[in-house]
């Protein structure tokens, strides 16, 4: 494991470095807790629980909020539920993890839809295992996803499927290496993979699941652990990782202490913020960081962002933490413009960033967009720079978050 350096840099900002306005450009049930996915035609592409059969929908909407479905998702055909957020290939084809089935027994399925409207499932995962967070996918149309539960040892595998459907495991985890990986996974330019597990490694006992880690797949294949979290620099990380031009790491952890943490190309590990709740900040970071050409970093919290009389009760915010170190709430949620945004951001070549929300009034989600938040596009509106399909659908853009199977206030 690589040496860990405990160097906290927090500067909170009191006011608001950019003038951010936020809207609502859809109430929708169902929405999933995933970001969602720009697509090659500058249009927003996420999924929900509703539909004709009551197994999800694909949909659409664009930056002004028109609104259409693609699929209703049946489990018999493409598999249910899609908690995962999307990914496109090289033809345009959209991919999308899902279940097989209700029961105990469900296997992860992958389901594909083509440009022209056909749905089809495109691969089942061997082992007993549920689906989570979305997929990530490389130059050469190679799909990579996690399985939370899958594998011998039930604490999760980390998977690829090739272009025709093949699917290989890569590594399987067993407590010690880390377990339960939810988040997206992130592919770099050299095919190296980078994820996080949000249980396993130090800590494991008969009375904890441990704490999480950072791991990383080489393109040689070869696995090692990053970071493994120990309750006082982190713990439990469930978004997904971003990545710089320079290979540095951030990543934002949810239990021990709210933080934001950088790991650097030479492995030194470093917590950025501590999200405390006081003076609007936000509380529970489950979604992944997205970064801008700048070095900014954007985020949500589930929770926080009013605080009353030293109680923080808020629905959740927008953050930014600034490359130079400034901490600032962006947005509030406030229940009547939406609640607990799980997912992480997705920005346009704008710089406007788009997200969702799991509730809102009448406990129903929303798809909201901020504008004027200082985000910088890179050039191209290519977020970074990597393979083809990644600079389609955006480096760290596509964020995730963990714990599908219930929609709740998360309590740090």
């Amino acid at each position: 494991m690589r040496r860990i350096v405990f160097a906290l840099a927090l500067t909170l900002a009191a006011g608001a470095a950019h003038s951010a306005t936020l809207t609502t450009l859809k109430h929708l049930y169902g929405v999933q807790n995933d970001a969602l996915t720009l697509g090659p035609d500058g249009q927003l592409y996420g999924t929900s629980t509703d539909g004709l059969y009551g197994d999800g929908i694909v949909y659409k909407i664009s930056t002004t909020g028109s609104f259409s479905k693609l699929a209703d998702l049946k489990a018999s055909v493409s598999g249910k539920g899609s908690p995962g957020g999307l990914v496109f290939d090289s033809a345009g084809n959209i991919f999308g993890t899902a279940s097989d089935s209700n029961n105990a027994s469900a296997k992860q399925t992958i389901f594909k839809l083509t440009p022209s409207g056909t749905l089809s499932r495109f691969a089942t995962l061997g082992s007993t295992t549920y689906p989570n967070d979305g997929l990530t996918i490389d130059a050469n149309n190679t799909l990579y996803g996690v399985s939370p539960y899958g594998g011998a040892n039930i604490d999760g595998t980390v998977y690829k499927v090739s272009a025709a459907g093949t699917v290989t495991t890569l590594a399987t985890f067993n407590s010690a290496n880390g377990a339960y990986p939810a988040a997206q996974l992130t592919v770099d330019a050299a095919g190296n993979i980078y994820g996080t597990t949000e249980n396993g490694g130090l800590g494991v006992s008969q009375f904890s699941n441990g704490f999480g880690t950072v791991f990383k797949i080489s393109n040689t294949g070869v696995f090692s652990t990053l970071v493994q979290f120990n309750g006082l620099n982190g713990a439990n990380p469930r978004g997904k990782l971003a990545i710089d031009a320079s290979g540095n790491l951030y990543g934002t952890t949810v239990g021990g202490q709210n933080s934001i943490f950088k790991i650097s190309s030479a492995g030194i590990f470093t917590p950025l913020v501590k999200f405390t709740g006081l003076n609007g900040q936000g509380t529970a970071p489950t979604g992944g960081l997205l970064l801008d050409a700048a070095g900014n970093l954007f985020g949500t919290t589930v929770n926080g962002g009013d605080t009353v009389f030293g109680v923080n009760r808020g629905y959740g915010t927008v953050f930014e933490y600034s490359a130079a170190g400034v901490f600032t709430t962006l947005a509030t949620f406030d229940n009547t413009n939406g609640a607990n945004p799980y997912a992480g951001l997705t920005a346009d070549a704008a710089g406007n960033l788009y997200g969702t929300t799991v509730n809102g009034p009448s406990n129903i989600g929303t798809i909201f967009k901020l504008a004027g938040t200082g985000y910088v596009p890179f050039a191209a509106s290519v977020p970074e720079p990597a393979s083809w399909a990644l600079m389609l659908i955006g480096f760290g853009i596509v964020g995730g978050t963990a714990r599908r199977r219930a929609v709740r206030r998360v309590t740090a």
